[in-house]
C-alpha cells in the first residue's frame, strides 16, 4: 500500500488506537519485509535490477500532488542503508541509488499546500543521514551513549577543529560501514 488509505484494517478502523495499532503492525510488517530484502540482496539471491524497481517502487505515487506514507519512506532507508555500499558496486545499481536519493530528496523537501513540510523532522533528517552517509562512501554514524568528561569534550572539539583546518569533514559520531555483504565483500552480480 502506497497511502495509508489503501489498507483496509486502517479504513475500517473507527477507534483512534485501533487505527495507531494498525498503523504499527503495518510498520513493522514493512520493515521486515525491507530486511528480508536487503539479506537477500546481499546473499546475491535478488538482483541490483530487482531491488532498484523495488526501492523505485516504493516511491511511487498515482498522483503527483501525493507523498508516499511515513512508513514507506522509513523502510526506503533503511533498504537503501543496509544495501547502499554493496548495490552502488554494481553499474546498475548506482544508477538505481542515484534516481532513489534524488526522489528522496525532493521529498525530504516538499511542502504541502499550507507551506509546511509533509514529513517529520524525524525523517527528514533519515533521508539526510541517507544521503551523507551515501557521500561518505556508505559510512554511517553511529553515536556512543556514554557520558563524557569535560575534558573528553575540549579534546574531541580540538581534534574535530584540526580535522576541519585540514580540510576533513567533521563527524559527530564513530563512522562504521553500512551495506557490506556477508564477508565483508560489496561486490555482486548485476
Amino acid at each position: 500500500p502506497r497511502t495509508e488509505m489503501e489498507v483496509p484494517e486502517i479504513v475500517a478502523a473507527s477507534d483512534p488506537e485501533e487505527v495507531e495499532f494498525y498503523r504499527g503492525v503495518q510498520k513493522k510488517r514493512m520493515k521486515a519485509n525491507m530486511k528480508f530484502i536487503g539479506n537477500l540482496f546481499l546473499r546475491q539471491m535478488l538482483t541490483a535490477k530487482t531491488v532498484g524497481n523495488i526501492v523505485l517502487g516504493l516511491l511511487e505515487v498515482e498522483d503527483a500532488e501525493q507523498s508516499p506514507a511515513e512508513h514507506i519512506l522509513e523502510c526506503t532507508c533503511e533498504l537503501l542503508m543496509a544495501i547502499g555500499l554493496a548495490i552502488e558496486a554494481i553499474p546498475a545499481g548506482k544508477q538505481v541509488v542515484g534516481q532513489v536519493v534524488g526522489c528522496l530528496m525532493d521529498l525530504k523537501q516538499r511542502k504541502d499546500k499550507r507551506g509546511k513540510a509533509v514529513y517529520c523532522k524525524r525523517l527528514q533528517f533519515t533521508v539526510q543521514d541517507i544521503i551523507e552517509a551515501r557521500a561518505n562512501n556508505w559510512q554511517k554514524k553511529s553515536f556512543k551513549e556514554t557520558a563524557k568528561t569535560k575534558e573528553e569534550i575540549r579534546q574531541e572539539h580540538q581534534r574535530e577543529i584540526q580535522a576541519q583546518a585540514a580540510g576533513g569533514r567533521p563527524t559527530n559520531g564513530d563512522l562504521r560501514p553500512g551495506g557490506l555483504r556477508p564477508g565483508g565483500g560489496h561486490g555482486g552480480r548485476p
